[in-house]
């Protein structure tokens, strides 16, 4: 710039100078902010997990968040990050909801043994063997087969059939009708 230019043109001069610097800082902020949201929405992540989720499932769920949120673009709000991370944990939640609700489904079954063998008990002779000792003979057995059967989405009227069907096939016709 020539001596004796006017202070309005050095002015202007110096803030294009300045102007890549200015963006450059911009930027720069602006990506600090973007991870600092990032980093905060998969803080809570883990959070979110029911208390009884195991930890062979948390690791694969918070890759799985850390995939969905790194696919954002920078600048992305955090109301978009938090649903894209509920998003990618839902599959998660609902497996582990339904695990649970196979094992009450199991429980249920469990508890339709001894009751059943009191009913069988009035007519079949099951040869002085009372329904505790019978119920802890096939107890594991029964355990393991709606292990292998269940899904965890059947009503509990379906899985009370199941064990009293099993309960018969543990003791077939090698007890007497009375």
């Amino acid at each position: 710039i020539p001596l004796g230019t006017p202070q309005s043109k050095l002015e202007a001069a110096c803030e294009k100078a300045l102007e890549p610097f200015q963006v450059e800082v911009v930027q720069r902020h602006a990506q600090d902010q973007d991870r600092a949201i990032r980093e905060s929405v998969l803080t809570v992540a883990p959070f979110i997990f029911p208390w009884g989720l195991a930890a062979q499932y948390k690791d694969p769920a918070l890759a799985a968040v850390r995939e969905a949120i790194a696919q954002l673009p920078v600048g992305t709000a955090q109301a978009k990050m938090e649903k894209a991370r509920d998003e990618a944990l839902q599959p998660f939640l609902d497996a582990h909801q339904q695990r649970e609700r196979k094992k009450e489904l199991i429980d249920v079954g469990l508890r339709e043994i001894f009751s059943y063998l009191l009913k069988l008990q009035q007519e079949w002779d099951f040869e002085g063997a009372t329904a505790w000792s019978l119920e802890r003979e096939v107890k594991d057995r029964i355990r393991q087969r709606l292990d292998a059967d269940l899904s965890g989405k059947e009503p509990e009227e379906a899985v009370r059939k199941k064990v009293r069907r099993f309960v018969r096939e543990e003791f077939p016709e090698d007890h007497e009708r009375r």
